[in-house]
C-alpha cells in the first residue's frame, strides 16, 4: 500500500475548498498493526478512505494490492479493492441499512459472489466473533445500542474476509470491557495474518496494540516508525498525550531503570519485569 505524492482536496474551486491531504508519501506494510494518529482534521480518515477507492487522489497516485489508483479516476478493479481492504467507519450507522442484523452482515459476502448459504454461514461466524449471538440475527440494527451497532458494522466487514482491516475509532461507543474484547479480537486477527490499520485518538490503544505509528498533521505525514521507536522519542512536538504507563516508564528511565517498551504493555507486565530484574523485592 503505497502513496506517492498524494493530495486530496474537498470542494475544489468553491468557497469551501479544503486540502485534506498534502503531498503524502507513505508505504504501509502488510502484516502490521499500524496506528494512524493526529488531531481532528489532520487527514486520518481521508487517508484510509483512499485504500479501497472510496476517495481517489486529486493529485498523485497510490498502489494497493497491485492496483494503481490514479488522480481523479475510479479504478476498474474497485470491487477487488473493497474486498482487499475492508473499512469500518467511525459512525457505524453509515454502513448499516438492512432490515435485520443477519441480512446486514450477509450483504457483503453476497455482493462478492457467495451463495446465500455461505453468506449466512460467514455472517453467523462473524457475529459470534464480535460477541453477538443468535438472539441478534432477526433484530433491526437501528434498534441496537451504539456499541452493538459498532459490533454489527465490524462483523459486516469481517464477513467479507478482507486482507486488510481498516478501523476508524473502533472502540468509540464501547464500554471498557467491550473495547478490550474488540482489541483482543483485532490482535488475534493480526496474529492470524491480517493487516490492521487503526485510526484512533486513544494513545493507550496505540501503545498496547500497534506495531507501527503514523502521525498526521494538517494533511501531512510527520513520521512513520515502529511503536517502540515512537515512544522512545519526545512526542510533545506532535501535541499528543503520552499514555500513563509510558510516563511511568520514562520516569523510571530518568532514575536509571531501563524498561523495554516492547516487553511491557500493561501495569502487570511492568510489575513482573521489575521483579525479574530484582529492583524491588517480590
Amino acid at each position: 500500500m503505497k502513496f506517492h505524492h498524494v493530495f486530496h482536496t474537498y470542494s475544489a474551486k468553491t468557497p469551501y475548498q479544503f486540502e485534506a491531504l498534502r503531498d503524502v508519501n507513505l508505504t504501509l506494510q502488510e502484516g502490521t498493526i499500524t496506528a494512524i494518529v493526529g488531531h481532528t482534521g489532520s487527514g486520518k480518515s481521508t487517508l484510509v478512505q483512499h485504500l479501497n477507492a472510496l476517495l481517489v487522489p486529486t493529485e498523485g497516485t497510490l498502489k494497493v494490492a497491485g492496483i494503481t489508483i490514479e488522480a481523479k479516476k475510479t479504478p476498474k478493479a474497485v470491487k477487488q479493492l473493497r474486498q482487499y481492504a475492508g473499512l469500518v467507519f467511525q459512525f457505524p450507522e453509515y454502513q448499516l441499512f438492512e432490515e435485520t442484523v443477519e441480512h446486514d452482515v450477509m450483504f457483503g459476502p453476497l455482493n462478492f459472489g457467495c451463495t446465500k448459504e455461505d453468506a449466512k454461514k460467514r455472517a453467523h461466524e462473524a457475529l459470534t466473533r464480535v460477541g453477538l449471538d443468535a438472539s441478534f440475527y432477526a433484530r433491526s440494527p437501528f434498534e441496537l445500542s451504539g456499541g452493538e451497532r459498532r459490533r454489527v458494522a465490524i462483523a459486516g466487514i469481517l464477513a467479507i474476509q478482507p486482507k486488510v482491516l481498516v478501523l476508524d475509532e473502533p472502540t468509540a461507543g464501547l464500554d471498557p470491557q467491550g473495547a478490550k474484547a474488540m482489541m483482543k479480537l483485532f490482535s488475534q486477527l493480526h496474529q492470524q495474518g491480517m493487516t490492521i490499520l487503526l485510526v484512533t485518538h486513544d494513545m493507550e490503544l496505540v501503545y498496547e496494540y500497534a506495531t507501527h505509528v503514523v502521525v498526521m498533521k494538517e494533511g501531512r505525514v510527520l513520521t512513520h516508525v515502529p511503536t517502540s521507536t515512537f515512544f522512545e522519542t519526545p512526542i510533545e512536538g506532535y501535541d499528543l498525550r503520552l499514555p500513563p504507563l509510558v510516563r511511568v516508564i520514562q520516569a523510571l528511565k530518568k532514575k536509571g531503570i531501563h524498561v523495554p517498551y516492547e516487553r511491557v504493555k500493561d501495569v502487570t507486565a511492568l510489575v513482573n519485569y521489575l521483579k525479574d530484574i530484582q529492583r524491588w523485592p517480590a
